[in-house]
């Protein structure tokens, strides 16, 4: 059931971009339950094997438009080698 708490539960990310010019957002999916705005852009994840310090085994990489979603993706592809072996990495980043 969505209620008026939800509701703002749901769009505050949206709003916080809007407000706050962010390029990025780099988020748990499942501590969303994911209810992520459908007008972000996924551009990568991250699963850490035997992760014991963060929040959750995976993150995931967004962009609130497709200008800011390019430069991610070349951000994340710049990086991607320096990443040691226990991070997986997918996404679209990782394709041509």
């Amino acid at each position: 059931m969505i209620n008026k708490t939800t509701s703002i539960f749901l769009f505050w990310p949206t709003l916080t971009f809007l407000d706050n010019d962010v390029k990025v957002v780099i988020i748990y999916n499942d501590w969303f339950n994911e209810n992520i705005p459908s007008d972000w852009i996924e551009v990568g994840r991250w699963k850490i094997l035997n992760n014991v310090v963060i929040g959750g085994d995976e993150i995931s990489f967004y962009a609130p438009d497709v200008s800011s979603a390019k430069r991610l993706r070349n951000n994340l592809i710049d990086f991607s080698g320096t990443l040691p072996s226990t991070i997986i990495q997918s996404g679209s980043y990782l394709s041509p």
